[in-house]
């Protein structure tokens, strides 16, 4: 049976085309009584159902009432400037996590890691020490750097410097390419050029 909490003037439940029970409101109180149809009734078939008339002297079919949901509206191009922006956005993150390609002084190419403000505190500290040994003097190969492959480089003051400057241009042409992209976005006057313009952001 399906329990109801509440109904007024003797409505009915259906459930899965079957009334289950019918509840009536009387002076005395709510009044529940068991419902069925007919016994020789047929169930009928979809989208049609039993129900009992306004004062309960006869059973009666019904269609049972239904409703299409709602076609959401396409999006305007304001819209899809707006995602393609945040998109875009999206892919700038992604261009730090990728870091900066790099060939090490003895020739192995690895990677700098650009991924947050950790890695580019520890770029910045070795920047420090580089410039601190430069203006000493000391051009050994004492610097020591890890790479993606966590692989450990003895670097110099100039290779040092030389690294973190390619990891600090790596973070400009990021930013560059992303306010490009955004300006080319909001200048877009068809969808299909914002489209191709989130392409370019993921091929990137």
């Amino acid at each position: 049976m399906i329990e109801m909490d509440y109904l007024r003037d003797a409505e009915t439940r259906v459930f899965r085309g079957r009334i289950m029970k019918a509840i009536t409101m009387t002076p005395l109180g709510m009044v529940r009584t068991q419902c069925a149809p007919p016994g020789d009734a047929q169930w009928p078939p979809e989208g049609i159902e039993w129900v009992l008339n306004h004062d309960e002297t006869e059973w009666i079919v019904r269609e049972i009432e239904t409703q299409e949901p709602p076609v959401p509206p396409d999006p305007t191009l304001q819209d899809l400037q707006a995602k393609a922006i945040k998109k875009v956005e999206r892919a700038r993150a992604v261009w730090f996590k990728r870091g900066c390609r790099w060939n090490s002084p003895d020739g192995a190419e690895d990677v700098i890691q650009t991924r947050d403000q950790q890695d580019i505190t520890n770029l910045l500290a070795v920047q420090g020490r580089a410039n601190a040994l430069k203006a000493d003097g000391i051009d050994g190969s004492v610097i020591p750097f890890r790479a993606e492959s966590n692989t450990t480089y003895l670097l110099t003051a100039n290779e040092a410097l030389a690294m973190t400057s390619a990891a600090f241009d790596y973070g400009q042409l990021c930013y560059q390419q992303m306010w490009a992209l955004k300006a080319a976005i909001e200048a877009a006057e068809t969808v299909a050029e914002v489209q191709s313009i989130e392409t370019e952001a993921e091929l990137s």
